[in-house]
């Protein structure tokens, strides 16, 4: 009966390594998409091969107009951040703000190359989601378990907030 502790924590132990067993190098990479739309500028790059897909564009206009036309500086529109590489693949996510704060945040592109990667990012996805719009910002705390998906996805955030003006 006294090893009931010790294999709790054995579980616990393991189950942390298992989370962690893969420490990647981080690097980031500019040259996926990024676009604005419903501000003032549109850009689309060329996705990375193997990213699926993403980064192609079309915009309908490239207009350098303002989108506050009543005086009002507070930012609206959606933008498409640049994709981050964080060692298993790239993250990218897509936000739209209105009236300078940030609405819905969608991660457009996550790494699921493999199993694992796949069921931490479903996971991991809608809490930093949540995170972002409960922060206003890119400055969240990221998921236990994704931390690299929570780096990339702030960076990638961060990226989108920026080319609207936030």
């Amino acid at each position: 009966m006294r090893r009931a502790p010790l294999v709790l924590a054995g579980t616990a132990l393991g189950l942390g390594l298992l989370l962690t067993y893969r420490t990647p190098q981080l690097a980031s990479t500019a040259a996926a998409a990024s676009s604005v739309s419903g501000g003032s500028t549109h850009s689309a790059g060329s996705s990375t091969a193997g990213s699926g897909g993403a980064g192609s564009g079309s915009g309908s206009g490239g207009s350098s107009g303002s989108s506050g036309s009543t005086g009002s500086s507070a930012a609206s529109g959606s933008a498409v951040g640049s994709a981050v590489y964080n060692g298993f693949g790239q993250v990218q996510v897509k936000v739209t703000v209105s009236g300078g704060k940030i609405t819905n945040v969608v991660a457009v592109q996550l790494p699921n190359g493999d199993p694992q990667s796949a069921s931490i990012n479903s996971y991991a996805a809608p809490q930093l989601a949540q995170q972002a719009m409960a922060a206003q910002s890119a400055h969240i705390n990221g998921v236990s378990g994704a931390t690299y998906t929570s780096q990339a996805y702030a960076q990638s955030l961060q990226s989108a907030l920026t080319q609207l003006g936030v």
